[in-house]
């Protein structure tokens, strides 16, 4: 999912968009770039926080549940184990018992919200984990994924292109 070899001209675009639109809220490319960095080295997992918002510098980001470090840990594990997947979408069995985790970790959190809010920003940008919900499969926002699970360089090379 972070690999920008597999996305589709279609999801470039997109999610460059998605990206120029807070690149453009918080004020520039570097303080993007390095709120993202700083995403990476806090720990436990941002998503795992106790008061459900993360606060760096200038940039704000909230969401209205508390998701347990349990549930960030198998997101975490099923996007690593799709990465080099075309597109964002997770598939499942309802009916095999083994991906009960997977059913139950999509319908705890597609009922979350996110607000990215900049200091200097009036608006906050407002998006959910998942896009789209099927009977067998879910697809994940891009936006979020590429916010909470990937790196600069990903960014980068969106941005790039």
């Amino acid at each position: 999912m972070c690999n920008f070899n597999h996305l589709t001209q279609d999801e470039k675009d997109n999610l460059k968009l998605q990206i120029q639109d807070i690149v453009g809220k918080m004020g520039g490319l570097n303080f993007f770039l390095s709120f993202i960095e700083k995403m990476r080295l806090l720990k436990p997992h941002p998503l795992s926080a106790r008061n459900s918002k993360v606060s760096i510098e200038r940039f704000e980001i909230s969401w209205d549940k508390v998701i347990f470090l349990d549930k960030v840990t198998l997101l975490e594990s099923i996007i690593k184990s799709n990465k080099d997947e075309n597109g964002y979408t997770i598939k499942f069995n309802k009916e095999d018992k083994k991906s009960k985790n997977i059913v139950n970790l999509i319908r705890t959190l597609s009922v979350i919200t996110f607000q990215f809010k900049a200091s200097n920003s009036i608006a906050p940008i407002e998006l959910k984990i998942f896009n789209k919900i099927e009977e067998s499969s879910a697809e994940l926002n891009p936006l979020f994924v590429t916010l909470f699970f990937c790196y600069v360089n990903f960014v980068k090379n969106v941005l790039k292109d």
